[in-house]
């Protein structure tokens, strides 16, 4: 059963000479989406905790419990609105794979951001990672470094450099 992409998919893979879509990508939206139960879990947490500490040491007297109640929430809130404002920036653009290569659109303007064929990749590499998200980034066969927040192309693009280096040194 052949999948199903809106005409622009179709459109932008006729325009760059792409191919067929293989399938859209959403920028490192899973690792968001995957995370935020756990980010909510988290904050409730440690406002139940806080809250629950507040009523404990103020004995007899619930003196302090409104103050860290309402200190708590706002830390959650504050928590929660940081996290959205990060998510949305990572949704921010989305990609077309397709067989010969990708195309990048910025979701509001529709405006294409990047092209790259497969047999125009020279080169990857990821930076950050540990505490912080990964940072992957795809270099042309003309020099030219960019962004591409989508970890199955990444990858893809990671497999082409690696054939475009093996082909090269044979021809050598």
């Amino acid at each position: 059963m052949a999948r199903k992409f809106p005409p622009e998919a179709y459109q932008l893979a006729e325009t760059y000479q792409l191919g067929a879509p293989l399938k859209r990508r959403a920028g490192l939206g899973w690792i968001m989406l995957y995370s935020f139960p756990m980010i909510v879990f988290l904050l409730g947490a440690i406002g139940a905790a806080a809250a629950a500490f507040g009523s404990f040491a103020s004995f007899g007297t619930n003196a302090m419990l409104p103050l860290v109640t309402s200190c708590t929430s706002l830390l959650c809130i504050a928590g929660i609105v940081i996290y959205l404002s990060l998510a949305r920036n990572t949704w921010r653009h989305y990609a077309y794979e397709c067989t010969n290569g990708f195309v990048e659109v910025n979701r509001k303007t529709r405006e294409v951001r990047h092209v790259l064929h497969w047999d125009e990749v020279s080169s990857a590499r990821v930076s950050g990672g540990g505490r912080s998200l990964p940072i992957y980034y795809v270099s042309d066969i003309h020099g030219k470094e960019f962004e591409v927040p989508y970890h199955a192309i990444w990858r893809r693009c990671k497999r082409e450099a690696r054939k475009r280096t093996a082909v090269e040194s044979q021809k050598r």
